[in-house]
Order: structure tokens, then sequence, then C-alpha cells
């Protein structure tokens, strides 16, 4: 009797060991696909400002007189303002998890 109750008890403990684990593959899947998207999100954009950039749109107010230098600091001040705007769009991405 006492070895079927462990047995029993032993087999309930590995079901809920798998069902965490699947749980677990289930959200880290879910962030994956979400860094995915985010980073699909990142290229999109940034092929987007390049591609203005190359047609001399978004940077109307360059008159020629600019470096080379002065304009890749303004390319990277864009970059970083992307990076900045993904960040937080993670950061509410990583606090919805947590709920």
């Amino acid at each position: 009797e006492i070895k079927r109750v462990n047995l029993e008890i032993e087999a309930q403990r590995k079901k809920e060991e798998e069902e965490r684990e699947a749980q677990r593959q289930k959200n880290k899947l879910k962030f994956l696909l979400g860094q995915s998207e985010a980073f699909s999100s990142f290229l999109q954009k940034k092929a987007k400002a390049t591609a203005a950039a190359a047609d001399g749109k978004g940077f109307e107010d360059i008159d020629g007189t600019e470096t080379d230098a002065d304009i890749q600091r303004r390319a990277e001040a864009e970059a970083l303002l992307m990076v900045k705007d993904h960040r937080e769009k993670l950061d509410v991405y990583d606090k919805q998890m947590r709920k």
C-alpha cells in the first residue's frame, strides 16, 4: 500500500515537473518571438531611415556644408533614439511578461 502511494506521488511529481518545463518552454518561445519582432521592427526602421537619407529625405535641413563627420554624428544620434525607443518597448514587454 505504501509502495503504491509512493509511486503515485512520484508519478504526480514527474507530471507536475513536465508541466512546469512545458510552460517554461512556452514562455521562452514567446519571449524569443517578441525579441525577433522587435529586432525586425528595428531593422525595418533602420532600412527606412537609410533609404530616406539616400533619397535626401529626413535630413531636409542639411545644406551641403556639413562634413561627413557631422552627418555621421546626426545619424548616430538618430540611431540612439531608435535604440532608446526599442528598449522602452522591451521594458513594457518585460513588465507584461512578469504579470
